[in-house]
């Protein structure tokens, strides 16, 4: 159920009780900590790190040599770097521990290989390759696909198909291969814009179709909305006003304040803040009573640094959400009444504000209690102040923490994120719990006493 993403576990959610979604094995939902947590069952049945099993059963037997679960120092001088929407070079980003649903570094050479082994059965039984390519759920009824163990699964004229994709925001992938026919292709890219092509690009190859790419919904690369989204990268904020208007009357599906609200926060994201800014603010004049543009605004005010707009801007979503929930109270008997706004995204938000705008002042002797390395976590103190680095990330640089108390700090310019310092029976520092905005924790121990 796992391997098959039907056991219902989340996909970066988390809380106090780990949540499951449905009854395992009954329905389709996504889930790469579900494969992290098997992860962790084949280490403690096998005694050794997962990437150690992979590289013994899997990479060393066939030949991927420039294949790996965690970073190698030669990949410094041949790692490809990832490009955003806007096709601006990213960071690398190094992982030191194995994630098995996301730290493979691989190449197209090298993963085509290990397709062929599939495509062949190679290393394994018959009956081993026919029970892995064999659909255990549906994924969506009308396309007609499934997932295996390990796989989708697919059929169209050319017959029956396995494929899988990848996706990093700045790397995105995709695999097809048919056994009958023992055809395939690897498709890796280093672009948020990379499937924009998967279809037209699997089509001229191997004369298939990318189902998978249909389901997930990858825009094209000549659909509206990319096509706006470069015009208005191109020639300025004044193309919002000029085509967005009948952009959204014509595609209202495509252009709908969710979307037009995260193009906004990509254009902040990129430094481009006019054009992001006039996104959003477009948002707030044709959808007025949404809590959400103005929460999507203030966000974009807070990443450039401005926290009083930002606060008025979150003091004006709570206005909203607390009108829509008043009028939501009063409706009797109404079918569409709507369940009460979640407002845990924007008190998330001005607490990160509070914490810079009102310092918590903590003892210097007490921070110094904190300095020290938890697993991928440093932490060290200095100019009265604590600055953390975490390893396998694309920041090489400490990161000054802010006080939200004397055991929960934030950084500057990373609203998501929050650490806690936790202490063992005896008063002493013993581990950091990362937390999230969505509800996901983790957890990293103390390694120097």
């Amino acid at each position: 159920q796992v391997l098959s993403h039907s056991a219902g576990m989340p996909h970066g959610e988390g809380g106090d009780v780990y949540p499951l979604f449905f009854e395992p094995g009954t329905g389709y939902r996504y889930s790469a900590g579900g494969y992290y947590w098997l992860q962790l069952a084949v280490a403690k049945l096998t005694g050794e790190p997962v990437e150690t099993t992979i590289q013994k059963r899997v990479l060393d037997p066939l030949g991927m040599t420039r294949s790996c679960m965690v970073w190698r120092d030669d990949y410094e001088s041949k790692m490809a770097n990832g490009h955003d929407m806007f096709g601006r070079p990213q960071g690398i980003r190094r992982y030191t521990e194995p994630h098995a649903a996301a730290s493979l570094y691989t190449t197209a050479q090298d993963y085509a290989r290990f397709v062929c082994a599939v495509l062949n059965g190679e290393g394994l039984e018959q009956e081993t390759v026919a029970e892995m390519l064999t659909s255990q759920i549906v994924v969506d009824e009308d396309l007609g696909l499934g997932w295996s163990m390990g796989f989708g699964i697919q059929e169209d004229a050319n017959g029956p198909a396995f494929w899988q994709w990848g996706d990093y925001g700045i790397f995105r992938n995709y695999i097809l291969a048919y056994p009958e026919q023992k055809l395939g292709v690897v498709y890796l890219t280093n672009a948020f814009t990379g499937l924009g092509i998967c279809r037209d690009m699997i089509a001229s190859t191997i004369g298939g179709r990318a189902l998978g790419n249909e389901f997930l919904s990858y825009r094209q690369y000549d659909s509206p909305l990319p096509v706006f989204a470069w015009a208005v990268q191109d020639s300025g904020a004044g193309v919002v006003a000029e085509r967005l208007p009948q952009l959204k009357e014509e595609y209202p599906d495509v252009f709908s304040a969710e979307v037009i609200g995260w193009i906004g926060s990509e254009f902040n994201d990129a430094g481009m803040t006019e054009e992001g800014i006039a996104l959003l603010k477009f948002n707030v004049e044709t959808d007025p009573e949404s809590p959400d543009v103005y929460a999507d605004l203030a966000g974009a005010y807070l990443g450039q640094g401005d926290r009083e707009q930002a606060r008025q801007f979150f003091d004006k979503a709570l206005a909203k959400a607390e009108s829509k929930a008043a009028v939501s109270g009063a409706a009797e008997n109404a079918d569409d009444d709507e369940e009460a706004y979640d407002t845990t995204r924007i008190i998330w938000a001005m607490e990160y504000i509070d914490a810079f705008d009102n310092p918590v002042a903590v003892p210097a002797d007490h921070m110094q209690k904190l300095a020290g390395d938890y697993e991928t976590r440093h932490i060290e103190f200095r100019d009265d102040s604590l600055w953390y680095l975490r390893d396998g990330t694309s920041r090489t640089e400490y990161t000054k923490l802010t006080p939200m108390s004397n055991d929960t700090y934030v950084m500057e310019g990373v609203v998501y994120f929050r650490m806690q310092f936790e202490y063992d029976d005896e008063g002493r520092p013993a581990r950091i719990v990362g937390i999230y905005d969505r509800g996901y924790r983790d957890e990293s121990k103390r390694g120097d006493g």
